[in-house]
């Protein structure tokens, strides 16, 4: 970073920090809510010893989502922030 202007491999550098942060809070945040759905699943008092079953095979798809979103957000997030700097 040189004086008040950012250069472009700073730009490469924030961008992609922002991508991995966003993509580790994301991935965690699908992963709290997918465990959610399975423990919501298995404390009703009728649940059987198979209740987790079905929706555990659904918490990668909500990790990958969660990381998705989590990327797009830090990167747009990011992107105007460096905007305001120029």
């Amino acid at each position: 970073m040189t004086g008040e202007h950012w250069s472009n491999d700073d730009t490469k550098a924030w961008s992609m920090a922002s991508v991995a942060v966003g993509a580790l809070v994301g991935g965690l945040l699908g992963l709290v809510y997918g465990e959610s759905i399975v423990h919501k699943a298995c404390a009703q008092s009728d649940a059987s010893n198979l209740c987790g079953l079905i929706p555990s095979s659904f918490v990668p798809g909500y990790v990958l989502i969660g990381a998705v979103i989590g990327a797009l957000a830090a990167t747009v997030a990011v992107f105007l922030f460096m905007s305001r700097k120029a």
